[in-house]
């Protein structure tokens, strides 16, 4: 019997371990992460972020409703992977072996390296954990400054400008949807991006050198407009 090990229950582990489980009746199948809230649907965090569905709906199977796979869950974090001895080791139960083993952990906010990165206050939103972090300091939140220029970042500021918080965006010009600001580049793209853009934001045409400069030593000063595009 082929012993199947898949780090990560996000959408990408549940479904490696449904596949599986169609194709081999007889498998052993491990679900490892360190997620407490195990398989839930993390696009849609941006959703409850909005307040548009409550947090239950994220959980797309209820107790009686879950997929039968037969398979086992461990909780802890993979703190090392032996591909000689074809083991993982988990902070909480040691040891586990595998026969194949599936890394499907998603990916996770990169922390900025600059002055004041660890200072409170800064979040990101890679899990339920961080989004409701985030709802319970939006209640005393006035303002907030939203850095990056992915998908996250944009549903950042759209749950952010739903909860009533003003948000100044800083969105690097060189990459991302930074790119699709300029007409040069992508005309169709440019012009959808803008238009959806300023229903949220005035935009300042042009950008400051480098984040430095729109952030100082000391901290952030609010730009004059919601939106900045900055280059470093």
């Amino acid at each position: 019997m082929t012993r199947h090990v898949i780090i990560g229950t996000g959408i990408a582990g549940y479904t490696a371990a449904e596949t599986l489980r169609t194709m081999d009746r007889g498998a052993e199948i491990v679900l490892v992460s360190d997620d407490p809230y195990g398989f839930y649907s993390r696009p849609g965090l941006a959703y409850y972020l909005t307040g548009e569905i409550p947090e239950k709906q994220l959980f797309l199977f209820s107790k009686k409703g879950k997929l039968n796979l037969d398979v086992e869950h461990l909780k802890g974090l993979v703190t090392q992977i032996d591909p000689s001895s074809h083991t993982i080791n988990i902070n909480t139960s040691g040891k586990v072996a595998y026969d194949r083993l599936l890394l499907a952990t998603g990916a996770s906010g990169v922390p900025l390296d600059v002055p004041g990165a660890t200072l409170q206050g800064l979040v990101k939103m890679d899990d339920l954990q961080d989004t409701r972090k985030i709802l319970s300091m939006v209640r005393s939140t006035k303002a907030a400054v939203v850095v990056g220029g992915g998908v996250v970042a944009i549903e950042l500021v759209e749950g952010l400008v739903a909860r009533g918080v003003k948000v100044h965006y800083l969105l690097r010009v060189a990459t991302g949807f930074g790119r699709m600001f300029s007409a040069k580049l992508n005309p169709a793209w440019s012009s959808d991006l803008l238009l959806m853009m300023r229903s949220l934001f005035t935009i300042i045409p042009r950008s400051p050198r480098s984040l430095a400069s729109a952030a100082g030593l000391r901290g952030f000063a609010p730009p004059p407009a919601k939106l900045c595009n900055v280059t470093w």
